[in-house]
């Protein structure tokens, strides 16, 4: 062991400026072990020519993170072990000399001792542990373009010991059951995603609109479609075989562009007639109940089905309209523009009202009444993905082969 009385003032000064770098390496390798954990890969992935060779090399330690840190692991090892042999020793002789002159030598050598211990623990631990991980911690991405490079030297010096000593706790893991890794993977819920919005918004990372629409499809992909249907007896409506002039009044009346045509009043819908459809019929029909050929198919979807299934389900077959079973006794209609509302601006509450929904109750109206004609009625959704369509007309009819929406 190196004494501290034996060392000379060359020594000594060679020996404290050898501590001052082995407490900034250490602080390099604390550094970088915090960094390539901390840092996203994707904030590599975008990198131009100029950075072209970090952003590289940066994301071939995010993808090696198990060699990567037995390296940085060795490094504080060495570097700890280094500074405890080196800087203490030199410190301690030099408070030796002076509390040599004035107390007994033993006296002298503990509390030079105790205070050099004391000393260099405390730089080593702010200088080459603390300091390094906060700012890791505050930049990683930063921080590893900064390191990257000059550790992937040392590394590439000591890969064979750092192999060899990563292999020995690989082998010693997977004795236990534990399968070592070599890069972070993490997988969120819906829930999570929105709530790293959440702090992406309050971090200022992300604009608030933007924040409002991301949280808006993450709550898109849970929600179930039941939430925005409209009851059928608020939605606008008329009775199968309803004329022309009535439905015509209607549309002028309320604003909505869809009509329901139920079975009867209070009845089930079998599908609905498009405004710019009246358009087809001569003035000679208006006063006769409107042909069959231009009412709608509706699909019809479970009330539990999520908005997500709901929208993809209306672009397959080509409606925009659907009668959504709330449960064995209440049906409810929502359209494509209500879905795709959702994901843009919120779902209207019983505090907002429901003044901005087109096709919405508005105010409730009473269906017309007109002569009536046979009806199969809405069918119940498939079991297979929850939906089906509503003919509610006889298989006879033109309108049961119509699919535009």
């Amino acid at each position: 062991m190196m004494l501290a009385s034996t060392l000379s003032p060359a020594a000594t000064v060679l020996a404290l400026v050898a501590s001052v770098f082995l407490i900034v390496l250490n602080g390099f390798y604390v550094a970088f072990e915090f960094a390539v954990v901390a840092a996203r890969r994707s904030a590599f992935e975008e990198g131009g020519e100029r950075d072209g060779r970090i952003a590289s090399a940066a994301r071939a330690s995010l993808s090696d993170l198990n060699l990567q840190l037995a390296g940085a692991q060795l490094g504080i090892t060495i570097a700890s072990l280094a500074l405890g042999r080196v800087g203490e020793p030199a410190l301690e002789s030099i408070f030796e000399a002076v509390l040599g002159q004035r107390l007994d030598e033993d006296v002298a050598r503990v509390l030079s001792f105790a205070t050099a211990l004391a000393i260099f623990t405390s730089l080593h631990l702010i200088f080459g542990e603390m300091v390094p991980k906060n700012i890791a911690l505050a930049a990683p991405e930063e921080t590893l373009r900064w390191l990257v490079v000059p550790y992937r030297m040392y590394l590439f010096l000591f890969r064979p010991l750092v192999g060899v000593l990563n292999a020995v706790a690989n082998g010693l893991c997977r004795l236990v059951g534990i399968e070592p890794k070599d890069e972070i993977i993490s997988v969120h819920t819906a829930s999570e995603l929105a709530s790293i919005v959440s702090h992406s918004e309050q971090g200022g990372a992300i604009e608030a609109d933007d924040a409002e629409m991301l949280q808006g499809a993450l709550h898109f992909a849970q929600r179930p479609v039941s939430d925005i249907a409209t009851p059928v007896e608020d939605h606008h409506s008329v009775v199968l075989g309803a004329t022309a002039v009535q439905l015509e009044r209607l549309v002028a009346r309320t604003g909505s562009r869809r009509i329901l045509v139920c079975s009867s009043e209070g009845g089930e819908p079998v599908g609905y007639i498009h405004a710019r459809d009246l358009l087809t019929i001569g003035p000679e029909r208006r006063l006769d109940p409107v042909p069959a050929a231009i009412v709608r198919q509706m699909a019809v979807v479970r009330g539990d089905r999520s908005l997500i299934d709901v929208l993809r389900m209306l672009r397959r077959v080509g409606r925009h309209l659907a009668v959504v079973r709330l449960d064995e006794d209440r049906l409810g209609v929502v359209s494509t523009e209500e879905v795709v509302r959702v994901l843009v601006e919120p779902v209207p509450t019983a505090e907002t009202g429901d003044e901005d929904r087109h096709d919405g109750p508005g105010s409730r109206h009473r269906p017309f009444k007109a002569d009536e004609a046979p009806v199969s009625g809405v069918g119940r959704p498939n079991d297979s993905d929850g939906s089906a369509l509503a003919t509610g007309l006889s298989p006879d009819h033109p309108s049961a082969s119509r699919t535009s929406g």
